[in-house]
């Protein structure tokens, strides 16, 4: 089995779109496609002042996969169908 890929989610407390985005990225995440690191914005200064109302972003490495109101056929184009097994698959 190949390596998860390693994603960044920065994120905030109580962000409706937040919480869409990391319901599509659990299927993945079960599977072991993706590995997912969340971020607050609202604790680190530095990520506050490059994406003060830019919630949620999802990075790979310094790459911006996306942000903002993520709908499935982004997550699908970004990271392919969930594997096999996991519990969901998306028709985009």
């Amino acid at each position: 089995m190949n390596e998860p890929r390693q994603l960044r989610l920065i994120t905030r407390h109580s962000c409706e779109l937040c919480e869409e985005l990391l319901a599509l990225l659990e299927p993945y995440a079960a599977s072991g496609v993706i590995r997912v690191d969340a971020f607050d914005v609202d604790a680190d200064p530095v990520l506050h002042a490059a994406h003060t109302w830019r919630v949620p972003v999802l990075m790979e490495g310094d790459q911006e996969l996306m942000w903002g109101k993520i709908e499935v056929a982004e997550v699908v184009a970004a990271l392919g169908q969930p594997l096999q097994g996991s519990k969901q698959h998306f028709s985009a």
